[in-house]
């Protein structure tokens, strides 16, 4: 168990230290933004395809925000009550238990059930009773449910549409690639490689085939001009 402890601590650490990489990055980047309208307009001689390009880097901003917003407003309801229930039955270290499964919520599919598994594993060891670990279980597993399969669907809504099998082998390739932190990432990180593709037509199709919702012959998330609505 001090191992399992000591790897989700390992796991806090190394997330913790990418998200100061990030800040870090995203300041120098907004040192910049004033000047790279202009930067973007003197890279293409074409006004109409810099303007085009700018307003694709809006919408990626504007809608991989509002998801990672409302994905972390999802993820703190999940905490609260997961640290409720983990409270009301005296599990040891409910507050961290509890931010290890609001974070680990970020990864599609494998986080939540991945983040459950720790605090029934140390119910076994405090209590050495099968009653109380199944109603952990049961208790985090409808938690996980219930805002998994209702909130958060109706919360993003379209803001993210893409198809089960293709954030499956994003989680893959990004955790592959950054480990948990892209594993955390994998989804906004492949939502906006679906709105750059949709958003020149020769790449459609591919932004097409990677979506969830289709209407006709594009997805419910593009527009006549290939950007989501």
């Amino acid at each position: 168990m001090q191992q399992i402890i000591n790897t989700a601590l390992l796991n806090v650490s190394s997330v913790g230290a990418s998200l100061f990489l990030v800040i870090v990055y995203s300041a120098f980047l907004l040192t910049e933004r004033g000047t790279f309208a202009a930067k973007l307009s003197a890279a293409m001689k074409n006004p109409g395809d810099a303007e085009n390009a700018e307003a694709m880097i809006r919408d990626i901003n504007g809608r991989i925000g509002d998801y990672l917003a409302i994905k972390t407003l999802v993820n703190i309801i999940l905490g609260t009550i997961s640290f409720a229930i983990l409270w009301a039955l005296d599990i040891d270290f409910p507050l961290f238990w509890a931010l290890l499964i609001a974070l680990l919520n970020y990864i599609p599919y494998f986080g939540s059930l991945l983040a459950v598994t720790f605090p029934v594993l140390l119910s076994i060891l405090q209590f050495g009773d099968l009653k109380w670990t199944l109603l952990l279980a049961v208790l985090l597993t409808i938690a996980q449910m219930v805002v998994g399969n209702i909130l958060e669907p109706r919360l993003i809504g379209r803001r993210v549409n893409l198809s089960p099998f293709v954030v499956l082998v994003s989680l893959a390739v990004w955790s592959t690639l950054w480990g948990l932190p892209g594993a955390l990432l994998a989804v906004p990180l492949t939502s906006m490689l679906t709105i750059v593709l949709s958003a020149f037509a020769p790449t459609r199709p591919f932004a097409i085939l990677m979506a969830d919702r289709v209407l006709g012959d594009r997805p419910l998330a593009l527009d006549e001009k290939g950007r989501e609505t």
